[in-house]
């Protein structure tokens, strides 16, 4: 059961960073959209819009990345053996 629970969450994981990944890109071209047809800005909105979509997108990718590097050294940690340094003989 507990292997089915660990590949549960790892399939929740990814999920949740598909939809990091996507909603600030999506979310912020519907501002554009919405700016250029009812308040009438220009077209040019668009690729700021698009441009500071795809950086948060990537913050939240980078943030991601970080726990899932921290989290696999917390696993290694507990399960393997204890690590020797250079000067340990």
């Amino acid at each position: 059961m507990n292997d089915l629970y660990k590949v549960f969450e790892k399939l929740t994981w990814v999920g949740q960073l598909g939809f990091s990944l996507l909603f600030p890109p999506v979310c912020l071209l519907a501002g554009c959209w919405w700016l250029t047809a009812r308040r009438g800005v220009g077209m040019w909105v668009y690729l700021p819009g698009l441009v500071l979509g795809l950086a948060l997108g990537f913050g939240c990718f980078a943030q991601f990345l970080r726990y899932c590097l921290r989290e696999q050294d917390k696993e290694r940690e507990q399960n393997g053996p204890p690590r020797s340094g250079f000067n340990t003989h």
